[in-house]
């Protein structure tokens, strides 16, 4: 009795965390800065676990939190089943920004779906795209000094369309950008 009580309430609390998160909008300095990890990599595995939901990705490449091959993302089953909450199928490959683990070892995306940038590989280009078609991705963001002159020309012309497909490679160049960058202020 006391397990379904507690099951309850940590279920109220994980999907009011996850409402409040799914509703505000970030923009990716915001993922970058609330971020742990994040990983570009592909979903291996998918299991169930006592009350966990267990999503394994092998690491392409770590762009910030601990070096390491795979990255699991262990969600707590009541927290999974949040309409919004992101689902994850072997052979997808992604682009996560993930809270850090909680003392119980749970994690989620940040923001939920805007945390979740889906890989799409079309006439031999990668593309990004979150479950908000990247709009309002760089909304407040200071697009003339992260992208001077030339540089970064698909992540200018999202920004002025207001969203839409990203190429993949300049997605991690800028991210990689606004870690040091942000590693930088962080400094005394």
């Amino acid at each position: 009795m006391k397990r379904c009580i507690l099951a309850g309430i940590l279920f109220c609390a994980l999907c009011s965390h996850a409402s409040a998160a799914a509703l505000r909008e970030l923009n990716l300095e915001g993922l970058c800065r609330s971020a742990g990890t994040i990983v570009w990599g592909v979903c291996t595995g998918v299991e169930t676990r006592d009350e966990a939901l267990v999503y394994t990705f092998t690491a392409y490449r770590m762009l910030k939190g601990a070096a390491a091959d795979t990255v699991a993302l262990r969600m707590h089953k009541a927290a999974s089943m949040y309409a919004r909450a992101p689902r994850f199928a072997e052979g997808q490959e992604v682009l996560l920004f993930l809270h850090p683990e909680s003392d119980r070892g749970y994690s989620s995306p940040v923001g939920f779906g805007q945390g979740v940038f889906r890989i799409a590989s079309s006439s031999g280009e990668r593309t990004a795209v979150n479950e908000r078609g990247n709009s309002r991705l760089f909304r407040g963001m200071n697009m003339d000094k992260l992208c001077p002159g030339a540089a970064f020309p698909g992540i200018r012309q999202c920004s002025l369309a207001g969203g839409g497909a990203l190429r993949h490679q300049e997605l991690m160049e800028l991210i990689a950008k606004l870690i040091t960058e942000n590693d930088k202020g962080a400094r005394p």
